[in-house]
């Protein structure tokens, strides 16, 4: 079978699980290397043990916390010392808090921001350092139907996703001319292991499979789309 992506190299924050784990599978089957970034190193060490052994491809591991900006410094530092460049970056790594906005703590906003936002643009940031000089690159960040319209309970996650939105948006715009492309997926309820937390009520079969959302980001870095713009994805029930 033709490996679509043999010899490009990508970046995955919040790679060993749930979507970001999936999309790391569907890149590693099209022939990608890759830098799986995530806090948990031993789910870290299955994933690269488990996508080398399959899809022959090489991993790159960073255990390490998106917040810190070294964390970026790191992920890329490794990309460009295995693979030489930097092709992809997922901008995956996300948090929630589930509970009416009075009851939540500073600490708890500080981290869904933090995580979900300013964590993405630290990676955006230091890969583009790169992506600049190749003239050449793709950002795909993992947004939410929840930034397009806001969920009681979830205010600052929706907040922190419509900034993900937005961000994108922009960023396209500025990097027009430059070779980079920039897009956002927007998936609905997905099968993860953060949404069975927040929502234990939803039945699986009413949510989407983390596989159907990397579909859609593997598709829009092979095939492209409307640069800067959110798409999105959802179960019908």
């Amino acid at each position: 079978m033709y490996r679509r992506l043999l010899g490009w190299s990508a970046i995955i924050t919040g790679g060993s699980r749930g979507i970001g784990y999936a999309i790391a599978k569907a890149l590693a089957r099209e022939g990608a290397n890759l830098v799986l970034v995530a806090r948990d190193l031993e789910r870290l060490r299955e994933a690269e043990k488990t996508i080398e052994e399959k899809y022959g491809v090489q991993i790159e591991t960073v255990s390490c916390d998106v917040r810190d900006y070294c964390c970026a410094e790191t992920a890329v530092s490794r990309c460009m010392s295995a693979f030489g460049k930097v092709d992809i970056l997922v901008n995956n790594a996300g948090t929630a808090v589930r509970k009416p906005f009075y009851t939540m703590t500073k600490s708890e906003i500080d981290e869904i921001l933090d995580v979900n936002l300013k964590g993405l643009m630290y990676f955006t940031l230091e890969t583009l350092r790169v992506m600049m000089r190749q003239r050449r690159g793709i950002i795909v960040n993992i947004s939410s139907g929840a930034g397009k319209a806001g969920i009681p309970e979830l205010s600052v996650y929706s907040a922190s996703k419509a900034g993900v939105n937005v961000f994108t948006e922009a960023l396209a715009r500025e990097l027009k001319g430059f070779g980079i492309k920039v897009y956002a997926v927007c998936p609905g309820g997905t099968d993860t292991d953060l949404h069975r937390k927040l929502f234990p009520e939803h039945r699986p079969e009413w949510l989407l499979r983390p596989e159907e959302v990397a579909d859609l980001v593997l598709r829009l870095i092979l095939e492209g789309g409307v640069e800067g713009h959110c798409y999105d994805i959802f179960r019908l029930v």
